[in-house]
């Protein structure tokens, strides 16, 4: 029942993502995958739009909305099969759409493995996004804190009402959540293929190698199955840069336009597009308008159109909260208020801790992840080196590649695509740094720059005609990347407490205060937060009775036995403050869609693991072939 169950919400994210978009740009002088993905993103938008509207208008029937205009998706489908079936015909849309679904069911294979999240010191955001798609569900409310104790304009809420449209439709399980945001999030593929159009040097292939490179990316593989929006928002970035360098190129207004409201959409979604769309409209006002002829009403129409897609949140949320709150809710605002320092000494660091790993500049680093199995102490440590820092981001051996195959394309010649990229990467990269708020002494690069790992991965998978050795650097990069940076991290996310092997200790309170129960396979106390979130209520429950009947003769450890059940008491209370009783409906803990499909194991790892293990060596494989058909045409 449960397999038919995400079988039918696969269905129905695939008609409602495409559907609404494609009958609209179905007759456009579009190319082929200009239209899959200006498809994708206007259907995205117009989701948004009918949640937000159902969420403000009838809350209580908000469901029967989200219904009908699924229903009304299947009825475009049907006025414009014609049409699909011309358009699916075409050879490289079939090849991007086959690579879209392994991409797809690569990312859901592996998520069907994880039972917790967890990775260096990562945390919270998981949670929080589930907890905003509730409050849009189920109206929680408006003024109500969310889950990390934050206000709703904190974070833009596009991908949480579009998560919300489909879990009115399946259930609210976290499951479907989990299923729901990876499918978005694996939308990256598509725009990735969109813009190797930008390069002149390209291959049928290259759809190929791209897939096997973002595949075997730790970055693309984490953020696919991590359910946070920073995903669908270098989706909307690179589906953004693309339009905007073809409406240039070929001065098309419909093409420009589509690209800035990418951008809005973007922002809606996470605020990590805003220094791109900072970046791209700094350059069309200084560079493009002076050669459009309709300039002045070409710019008036953009900044209206746009500003109405901005308004529908930021109109709404400065009616409901004010405007100070709105906008320096932001953690980003927030962290940078606490920043005790210089500014710009701040953002000098942070891109020096993003581009040098934070091994490199203190040895005993290392060690900050303290835990008794030290293959999760070399996971954590992997993580952070291709998380949080920009030149790992693309793999561990990919930054030599990169590095001279960007120095002979950009600065070969002095085209305007040449000029542009020249500008946009370094500028884009200073700038995503210097919007964090926070001082970050590990790196940052994950919080506005997976936008950049996309292109880097995109640019790479263009230039398949290398020579020799940078092939083996390829592979061998491919190797340890599959290997630690994601057979390792999903070998720790997939554990769970067995009888045979306790992972997570449960809470004792001691006389020098609470402490939690390790053993031979504990992981780090940030691992154990995260597993503690998933059942808190259940955990705060079970905890609490049995502290209740412990006490200390002693007037000291008596006060900290009671710290210990304060603290558990707020814990369980916040299914009632927050959750407004989500956990108690369901059972007390989190259901991870790895605990529906992945509790058997075999010789210590889970099928899912030892699937994963053979397609990765079947994409390893295909990868040689690849290269080796390329060296014996040279």
């Amino acid at each position: 029942m449960f397999i038919l169950q995400v079988l039918c919400l696969l269905i129905l994210l695939v008609v409602c993502v495409f559907a609404p978009g494609f009958f609209v740009v179905r007759k456009l002088r579009w190319g082929p995958v200009e239209k899959l993905c200006g498809s994708i993103g206007l259907s995205l938008l117009s989701i948004y739009i009918v949640s937000f509207l159902a969420y403000l208008m009838v809350p209580d029937r908000q469901k029967y909305v989200h219904l009908a205009y699924s229903i009304f998706c299947l009825i475009l489908v049907y006025f414009s099969r014609n049409d699909i079936l011309k358009w699916i015909q075409i050879g490289v849309i079939r090849k991007v759409l086959k690579g879209q679904a392994f991409c797809t069911a690569w990312m859901l294979l592996i998520l069907s493995a994880i039972r917790h999240y967890s990775g260096a010191f990562w945390c919270i955001d998981w949670l929080e996004h589930f907890d905003r798609s509730l409050y849009f569900l189920h109206h929680f409310p408006v003024e109500g804190p969310l889950y990390g104790y934050c206000l709703l304009p904190a974070r833009p809420p596009m991908m949480n009402l579009i998560a919300a449209f489909f879990m009115s439709q399946v259930g609210d399980q976290f499951e479907f959540f989990q299923v729901i945001f990876v499918f978005l999030n694996a939308l990256m593929f598509s725009a990735g293929v969109l813009i190797m159009r930008a390069w002149s040097i390209s291959s049928k292939k290259s759809v190929t190698f791209f897939s096997i490179l973002f595949c075997l990316s730790p970055v693309m593989v984490q953020e696919c199955t991590y359910t946070w929006t920073k995903a669908l928002t270098a989706f909307y970035v690179v589906l953004a840069i693309s339009f905007y360098l073809s409406g240039w190129k070929k001065k098309d207004f419909t093409r420009m336009n589509v690209a800035f409201l990418a951008l809005s959409a973007g922002i809606l979604v996470h605020y990590s597009a805003g220094p791109y769309a900072v970046f791209l409209m700094f350059h069309y006002l200084l560079v493009v308008v002076r050669s459009r002829e309709d300039r002045w009403k070409e710019t008036a129409a953009l900044f209206t159109a746009n500003t109405l897609v901005l308004l529908t949140w930021f109109g709404w949320a400065i009616w409901q909260f004010g405007l100070k709150t709105t906008f320096a809710s932001n953690t980003s605002i927030t962290l940078s208020q606490q920043y005790q320092g210089n500014t710009i000494v701040k953002i000098f660091l942070n891109l020096l801790d993003s581009i040098v790993p934070v091994v490199v500049r203190d040895r005993f680093s290392v060690y900050d992840f303290p835990q008794a199995d030290i293959l999760g102490m070399l996971r954590d440590n992997v993580f952070d080196l291709y998380q949080l820092n920009i030149p790992f981001s693309m793999g561990l051996l990919a930054v030599p590649c990169i590095i001279a195959l960007v120095l002979r394309q950009l600065y070969r010649g002095g085209g305007k695509g040449n000029t542009f990229w020249r500008w946009m990467v370094p500028m884009c990269i200073v700038l995503g740094i210097a919007v964090c708020g926070e001082r970050g002494e590990y790196g940052l690069a994950h919080l506005t720059l997976l936008a950049m790992t996309l292109l880097g991965l995109t640019f790479l998978s263009t230039q398949v005609r290398l020579n020799k050795y940078i092939y083996l650097l390829l592979l061998t990069g491919a190797i340890l990347d599959s290997t630690l940076g994601i057979l390792l991290h999903v070998r720790f996310e997939s554990m769970e407490n067995r009888p045979e092997r306790v992972v997570f200790g449960e809470i004792e309170s001691t006389p020098v205060g609470p402490l939690v129960l390790s053993g031979p396979y504990s992981l780090s106390m940030i691992a154990w937060n995260n597993w503690f979130e998933k059942h808190q209520y259940t955990l705060s429950t079970e905890w609490l009775a049995r502290l209740e009947h412990q006490s200390y003769n002693v007037p000291e450890y008596q006060k900290r036995l009671e710290t210990t059940r304060n603290m558990l008491r707020v814990r369980q209370l916040e299914d009632d403050s927050i959750w407004h009783g989500w956990f108690k409906k369901h059972g007390g803990s989190l259901t991870f869609l790895g605990d529906r499909l992945g509790s058997t194991e075999w010789a210590g790892l889970s099928v899912q693991i030892w699937l994963m293990t053979i397609l990765m060596t079947g994409m390893i494989w295909e990868m040689y072939l690849l290269f080796q058909s390329e060296l014996e045409k040279q």
